[in-house]
């Protein structure tokens, strides 16, 4: 019998650069450490057009330059238009590229990066559920430039790294579900910082209106 306290996510990985081994297990342990979640991790895009689809409360995407059948987007899109949350980790925006729907409801698309490195987070709401209680912290990843409209979302944080300052965690509303998307994490050495894994938590449960 299944828990209906817990949150039921569906996490889905795979392509290079960036699911390098232990990246999604830190992935896993980030979304899990603090309970209350129980993750299904799959390469297989196929579950997207599947009508199990609605078993889950939220999608976590964490692939790399994955495409999506007709099927599929309409899954994806159909999952978070009619209510339920979606959670895009770092490369969510360097994935689906062939789908524009897809860039609207996630909200941003990557550009480009500079190399990896230092960069600093700082918080520009401090009042929001997801990054209360946080403040300015560093963590060593790669800067993501994205092609982001701040009028379409709710800006949480900003990354910077020398002259480079960029938005990097943000909400968004797609039709009656909620989308949270963060462009840090590139492998395990991120999500060592507790700061990032507690705003990644909070997405979640934020996505799925349990904070």
């Amino acid at each position: 019998m299944t828990d209906p306290s817990l949150i039921n996510a569906l996490v889905l990985v795979g392509g290079k650069h960036h699911d390098q081994p232990g990246a999604r297990e830190a992935l896993r342990e980030a979304l899990t450490s603090r309970g209350g979640v129980r993750l299904t991790i799959t390469e297989d895009l196929s579950v997207l057009a599947n009508p199990s689809l609605t078993e889950y409360d939220v999608l976590v995407n964490y692939t790399t330059g994955a495409t999506l059948t007709p099927e599929e987007e309409r899954g994806l899109l159909d999952f978070v238009s009619r209510g339920k949350g979606f959670v895009g980790i770092h490369c969510a925006t360097v994935t689906f590229r062939e789908s524009a729907a897809y860039d609207e409801m996630i909200g941003s698309r990557f550009i480009k990066h500079p190399p990896f490195g230092p960069v600093n987070v700082s918080i520009t709401d401090a009042d929001h559920p997801i990054t209360h209680g946080i403040g300015a912290f560093s963590v060593l990843d790669e800067l993501y430039i994205l092609d982001c409209d701040p009028r379409h979302v709710h800006l949480l944080a900003r990354v910077s790294a020398g002259e480079v300052d960029q938005p990097c965690t943000y909400t968004k509303q797609y039709g009656q579900g909620r989308v949270f998307y963060t462009s840090l994490g590139h492998d395990p050495r991120c999500f060592i910082s507790e700061d990032f894994r507690t705003i990644v938590h909070r997405g979640l449960r934020w996505a799925t209106r349990s904070l």
